[in-house]
């Protein structure tokens, strides 16, 4: 019955700490420069974000994830302002506008969000183990996992304490159909907001077309199974990743509406959810932050790559709970 499965989430949740490890923040040092180069746009305007309510759901198990219940399900959001080594670390200013946007996001679309700020190494690995374990994902729909902090090349992230985390094996590993049974056949949704090189783009002069930068895939192969053999489902699959800039290249953040991509991601998202799926979403998402250019005129591109990921997300915000059919 779909509201003893609701209520059983929700207890189950609130059973998750939050906001644990918190540091304490320190002022940001005056005149330091971010890798994360702030724009220089005059309008200043905080996003207010306000999600625009569905008006009706839709339904095609075989091409539509099923997202229907009260409680959608868990939204992590780690970000990381204050860091050990600050002369090679820059405070991240603006960053909690980015987590504040996240989570009212989340919120509106029906998630239950969890935050924690400025972990060590070693507890964001321990915070991954007991997220990816959590018994709430046995009956949610979905999960969104998003981290927010300085990066390094070859898909690293840096930890508060200035040490790497990879985003495949440390993270995007933990949420496989073997370490993560309970969210087998449900989307997966990862936002990585965070540098990966020190390039910057200053774009090409407007012509009629444009390269579109070719998306790092993972390496795997698949042995087909006898016919007498039992059908299996792959070990990597329901997996998309929403990266903030391309491979070798800065990711831009204002001090006060926080990074160019989560802004973005955030505005389209409360306007588009009502009525449009993820990946289309992510397509606005690339148009919009195309218009964004800092004084100098660089600009930033995202990417995000999917794996196994075969159907379609509707969030359906402010719709009632629907049971399986």
């Amino acid at each position: 019955m779909e509201v003893s499965r609701d209520q059983s989430l929700i207890s189950r949740i609130n059973a998750f700490p939050q906001n644990a490890g918190k540091q304490k923040e320190e002022e940001p040092q005056p005149n330091q420069p971010n890798i994360e180069t702030t724009d220089t746009e005059e309008k200043q305007e905080v996003l207010k974000v306000q999600v625009t309510k569905a008006t009706k759901y839709f339904v095609d198990p075989e091409r539509i994830y099923n997202i229907r219940s009260s409680v959608r399900g868990l939204a992590l959001i780690l970000n990381n302002e204050e860091f050990t080594y600050k002369e090679e670390y820059k405070t991240r200013t603006g960053s909690q506008v980015d987590v504040v946007n996240l989570s009212d996001l989340f919120q509106q679309l029906g998630f239950s969000v969890v935050t924690q700020q400025n972990l060590t190494r070693n507890n964001t690995l321990k915070y991954l183990v007991d997220f990816a374990s959590h018994p709430a994902h046995a009956s949610a729909d979905m999960m969104v996992f998003c981290m927010s902090t300085h990066g390094g090349e070859k898909g690293k992230l840096m930890s508060s304490d200035c040490r790497e985390i990879d985003i495949e094996e440390d993270i995007l590993r933990m949420f496989t159909n073997e370490n993560c049974p309970d969210l087998r056949g449900k989307p997966k949704f990862f936002i990585f907001q965070a540098c990966q090189g020190q390039d910057s783009d200053y774009g090409v002069q407007l012509r009629g077309s444009h390269t579109d930068a070719k998306p790092i895939m993972s390496k795997t192969g698949a042995e087909i199974s006898p016919p007498s053999s039992p059908l299996r489902d792959p070990t990597w699959e329901d997996m998309l990743i929403a990266y903030a800039t391309l491979p070798g290249f800065v990711s831009y953040r204002n001090h006060v509406r926080g990074t160019w991509f989560i802004e973005s991601l955030c505005k389209v998202m409360m306007e588009r959810s009502c009525d449009t799926n993820l990946r289309d979403m992510l397509d606005e998402v690339a148009r919009m932050l195309k218009k964004y250019q800092t004084e100098k005129g660089a600009k930033q591109s995202f990417k995000y790559d999917v794996i196994h990921f075969y159907k379609k997300v509707f969030f359906h915000p402010g719709l009632p709970p629907q049971p399986l059919q």
